[in-house]
């Protein structure tokens, strides 16, 4: 069943229900109401009887003849029924004439005046609804119109709503029929769906909330084919480059020597380091890669680091210094392998960016939160502001032109912010106010006490 015509039946039960409701209580209060202004009228026509069934009473020594009596006395309540019963219930006056002689009910004795002589109960007087408990042709009359009355209101009422319901049921749906749409367009492969934003707040906030996750959909998906086009042609160039070499060597184009085996084994290095970062930014992205942290002496693991480029640093006349503020927390809780790799990556892209005679620094100090902050700062051309947060995509390079050889698989910066947000911590990048360079900030939470 359609969710439009569940909402009107659900809208008709309730009309229905609250109808009934509606009537039933109205009808009982409107009866109610005239059975005591009945009775009310009724209790005065008893008062008069009762005083002359007193003086009849007390001329008479008894209620013989009363019946006679009774019905002379018969005008002064009109149309109004009156019986009169002794102390034992029974009827000895009846203006009706059929309970003559009967016992009359306790209860409707109960609703009777008494009449008194001398101050002593000697029998009763009931009138009108004390006898019979209908309201009389007027009184079923009056109730009848307004059963009427409340039949007629509250089948237009309930009509006005249900229409009034059917109305709003329509339009409430309208957004929710035009997400369905695009939720199906989504589904099928659209990912430029949109609904408009509009409607009550919950409604344009749904809208609203679609229209963020098809873009979101949107650029994953182009994130997805970028990519798969950047690994396709990362992986093609060592691949071009190997096949190449190795059918010209059989070809006899080159000879089979030791510099060109050599060069087709660093192209393979190449492939295996590319092949590798790919699986690392995959277990990243599955969530599966694992820490495996351990309070570690942050000064000890920079200056191995610092070691590892040393050598390098010398080739190329470039001054690599590690600098260790006194406020610098003297341990920190991290993965030491997953780190070393960070401060590698950070530590090599700085001197592939460094003239020959630059200067690049590796410093410790205390983090704005209490906790560790290495920082790689260099003397190169830095970063322009507006790429300083797009080096850390996958894939991209400053120098789009630039090949891998020179300027490495645009893969490393990522890997290295994904690693840094596992242990918790941040990475960033800035201008180096000392060297004029760039400057990778890393900053980790402090180690629990």
């Amino acid at each position: 069943m359609r969710l439009r015509s569940k909402l009107i039946l659900v809208l008709a039960a309730t009309i229905s229900l609250g109808s009934a409701a509606v009537f039933l209580i109205v009808r009982g209060a409107a009866e109610g109401l005239l059975r005591s202004f009945v009775l009310d009228e009724d209790r005065e026509k008893a008062e008069l009887y009762a005083e002359a069934a007193a003086s009849y009473y007390r001329s008479r020594g008894g209620w013989a003849g009363a019946q006679e009596y009774l019905a002379g006395r018969a005008s002064l309540g009109g149309e109004t029924r009156v019986t009169l019963v002794n102390l034992e219930g029974v009827v000895v006056a009846d203006s009706g004439g059929d309970f003559l002689g009967s016992p009359h009910p306790p209860r409707h004795v109960a609703k009777g005046l008494p009449v008194l002589v001398d101050g002593a109960r000697v029998g009763t007087i009931m009138a009108g609804s004390m006898v019979d408990s209908s309201l009389g042709d007027r009184g079923d009359l009056f109730l009848a119109s307004i059963t009427r009355a409340l039949l007629v209101g509250i089948a237009a009422s309930s009509a006005a709503a249900l229409v009034l319901g059917a109305v709003f049921s329509a339009a409430l749906l309208r957004p929710l029929r035009r997400l369905t749409r695009a939720f199906a367009r989504v589904a099928g492969g659209d990912l430029a769906a949109r609904v408009p934003v509009e409607g009550d707040e919950e409604l344009a906030l749904l809208a609203a909330s679609f229209n963020g996750m098809t873009e979101e959909l949107a650029a994953l998906e182009e994130e997805k084919r970028r990519v798969i086009a950047d690994s396709a042609h990362e992986l093609r160039t060592p691949v071009t480059l190997i096949r190449g070499t190795v059918e010209a060597m059989l070809d006899g184009i080159y000879p089979l020597d030791e510099e060109n085996l050599r060069s087709v084994h660093e192209e393979t290095l190449r492939l295996s380091a590319l092949i590798d970062a790919l699986r690392e930014l995959q277990l990243i992205d599955s969530g599966k890669l694992r820490l495996e942290k351990e309070p570690l002496d942050p000064a000890e693991l920079a200056e191995s680091a610092a070691a590892g480029f040393r050598a390098s640093a010398e080739r190329r006349r470039v001054a690599l210094s590690l600098r260790s503020a006194p406020d610098a927390p003297a341990r920190v809780e991290a993965d030491r392998l997953r780190l070393t790799e960070v401060l590698y990556n950070l530590l090599s892209n700085a001197l592939r960016h460094v003239s020959e005679g630059g200067s690049i620094e590796l410093s410790l100090a205390r983090g704005p939160s209490g906790g560790l902050r290495l920082s790689v700062e260099d003397s190169g051309p830095g970063v322009p502001p507006g790429e300083r947060e797009r080096i850390f995509e996958r894939f991209y390079r400053l120098d789009s032109s630039r090949s891998t050889r020179g300027g490495g698989r645009g893969l490393g910066l990522a890997i290295a912010r994904e690693i840094v947000s596992a242990h918790g911590g941040r990475l960033a990048c800035a201008q180096s106010g000392a060297l004029g360079g760039a400057a990778f900030i890393v900053d980790l939470p402090a180690l629990n006490p």
